[in-house]
């Protein structure tokens, strides 16, 4: 959503804010998100939250309805991250599950404004079907616009049509897709470390 602008810091990668709604039954509901990023503009002036529709879910219920001038209450950004080594490592590799994507979305920031041509940034992004590929043509841009990024898409119920890789997160498919210094190395230095991180469902 992009209600207002924000007078408030949106540049913690990691962090997390808390949303508040008071719907008309009266119970103030408080759920927490992570901010999505834009990849490849670098404008913070706006909140972007990637946010699942629940039928009975109290938050999302209400904000799949919001207008312009409902009441929204958003605290300040919580949590630290450190991006030492999102900055430093050659080889990033980020594993995501439907909108556990949205706190990689800062990360690929950082890496898409390094611009390093040495370094390496790939997603395994795991989805049902096509249609739940979040941000599919914002990834699909950072892609061409820099070749250091790959994208693999992961679906577990694709249409017959589909023609990427099929099934779920596993470790034959980490070892089919990711790269091999980083499923056989026991001691790396800074320099030549290769880093990994993981979002999404249990």
């Amino acid at each position: 959503m992009e209600r207002a602008r924000l007078l408030m810091a949106l540049d913690e990668t990691g962090a997390h804010q808390s949303a508040a709604v008071t719907p008309a039954a009266g119970e103030t509901v408080v759920r927490e998100y992570t901010p999505a990023v834009s990849i490849v503009d670098s404008n913070k002036e706006h909140l972007k939250l990637m946010i699942k529709i629940y039928p009975e879910g109290k938050m999302t219920q209400y904000l799949s309805t919001i207008q312009t001038g409902d009441p929204l209450l958003i605290s300040e950004p919580a949590g630290s991250f450190c991006t030492d080594l999102v900055n430093s490592t050659k080889e990033l590799v980020l594993i995501a599950a439907g909108t556990g994507l949205t706190p990689m979305t800062s990360i690929l920031n950082i890496r898409y404004h390094q611009k390093k041509e040495l370094q390496s940034t790939l997603l395994l992004f795991a989805n049902k079907s096509e249609e739940d590929i979040l941000w599919r043509d914002k990834l699909e841009q950072v892609c061409r616009l820099s070749p250091q990024f790959g994208v693999v898409h992961i679906l577990s119920s694709p249409s017959s049509s589909w023609k990427g890789v099929t099934g779920k997160i596993s470790l034959s498919l980490l070892a089919t897709h990711l790269p091999q210094p980083l499923m056989t190395q026991e001691s790396v230095s800074v320099d030549h470390y290769s880093f990994l991180e993981l979002c999404g469902s249990k």
